[in-house]
C-alpha cells in the first residue's frame, strides 16, 4: 500500500478571509464557477490547501503588478 498524504482542509470561513470576500460573496463565486465547489464530510465543507494555493496563485501575481489598487 502507498503511503497516504494528509492535506489540510480549509474551511469556507477561512477560504473567504484569505481570499479578502465575504461568505456571500464565496459562494457567489462558487456559483459562477469561479471557485471549485467545495468537499463534503458530513456537514462539513472544505477545500484542499493544494486548491487554495492554487486560488491564491493569480491574485498575488496581480498584487505584484498593481491590478489589486
Amino acid at each position: 500500500m502507498g503511503a497516504m498524504i494528509h492535506e489540510s482542509r480549509v474551511r469556507p470561513k477561512d477560504l473567504a478571509k484569505r481570499l479578502g470576500y465575504s461568505i456571500p460573496t464565496l459562494y457567489r463565486r462558487i456559483e459562477q464557477g469561479i471557485i471549485n465547489r467545495p468537499h463534503r464530510d458530513g456537514g462539513c465543507a472544505y477545500w484542499l490547501e493544494s486548491y487554495v494555493q492554487d486560488l491564491m496563485i493569480p491574485r498575488q501575481k496581480e498584487e505584484e503588478i498593481g491590478l489589486n489598487h
